[in-house]
């Protein structure tokens, strides 16, 4: 099997409204999957390009007692870096966040500081 082509470096874009200060706008897609999604989320990382400048968010149900192996079974369908969301973490263009178990997952305003806190929220 074909090994997916390495992700290259994220485009910038310029915050709205414009500023005088440079700021990087990372568009967040988020995806949400219940217990039968992996088919479908292995299926879309495979035919997604790693490199077209978005940071992805995948929340799904997972028991809290258990480790989830997501993050490795998506890796191996995309060259994008596939990890679980942890704290003051930089959302990223070109990767793919997991939510990890027992945690939850907030997408605040694009004002909020881009970075996953200790209650496992992710600002956006």
């Amino acid at each position: 099997m074909k090994q997916p082509e390495k992700a290259a470096s994220p485009p910038e874009y310029q915050s709205f409204p414009p500023s005088s200060k440079r700021h990087v706008v990372v568009p967040v897609v988020g995806i949400g999957a219940s217990a039968g999604g992996l088919e479908a989320l292995e299926k879309f990382f495979t035919h997604m390009p790693p490199d077209a400048g978005i940071a992805f968010v995948v929340v799904t149900h997972l028991n809290p007692d258990r480790a989830s192996l997501l993050p490795e079974i998506i890796g191996r369908k995309t060259s994008m870096q596939v990890q679980k969301a942890i704290n003051s973490q930089p959302v990223m263009a070109n990767r793919v966040y997991f939510i990890p178990p027992g945690k939850t997952m907030t997408i605040e305003p694009l004002a909020k500081r881009r970075a996953i806190t200790e209650s496992g929220s992710i600002l956006i």
